[in-house]
């Protein structure tokens, strides 16, 4: 997508006269690969979305498309400066220059969607924290439900035991 928009602008970054594409090529195949191993894991939070094992690798690949969108965003806003000089000088054509910046536009989108994503993600990891200390509270609450009618019983058990005492006393005087 950015080889296409942004191809044959040449204009200095950072002091560096290189073509944007090129000076792009790391950042891109970052993101590249990182969009790659999200469409894994993303495959497998497809059977288990509560699994938090995926989520936690899916908030850290998210983080890292993140840092390269950003840096990517850096540099295109940083030749963006350099580029608009470059169309004053007639050193660039208009329809490039508006390619770069459709190219940073879509990237800020892109951004946009990653950080939206990511919040999504830390969310259900929360969800699912509180969701467990949901749980462990209910199995206290059950246990402290059970000791208490576990001492329920003992009494129930006590009265019983005293209530056949008596009977027994009430036969015994009956065959005397």
């Amino acid at each position: 997508m950015a080889q296409n928009r942004i191809k044959g602008i040449t204009i200095p970054i950072n002091g560096d006269i290189t073509p944007l594409s090129k000076a792009l090529k790391d950042v891109n195949s970052t993101i590249k690969s990182t969009t790659g191993y999200l469409k894994e894991i993303d495959a497998g939070l497809k059977l288990d979305p509560s699994n938090v094992e995926l989520l936690t690798k899916k908030q850290g690949a998210l983080n890292d498309a993140i840092a390269a969108t950003k840096e990517k965003l850096q540099t295109m806003e940083d030749a963006a400066e350099a580029a608009h000089e470059a169309l004053a000088r007639g050193e660039i054509s208009e329809a490039q220059y508006r390619d770069l910046q459709a190219e940073i536009q879509a990237t800020a989108n892109s951004l946009a969607s990653l950080q939206a994503e990511a919040e999504d993600t830390s969310a259900a990891l929360i969800d699912i924290g509180n969701g467990a200390s949901d749980a462990s509270s209910d199995v206290v609450d059950l246990g402290e439900s059970a000791a208490d009618m576990g001492s329920e019983f003992d009494l129930s058990g006590t009265v019983a035991g005293s209530a056949m005492m008596k009977v027994g006393e009430v036969k015994t005087k009956r065959n005397s």
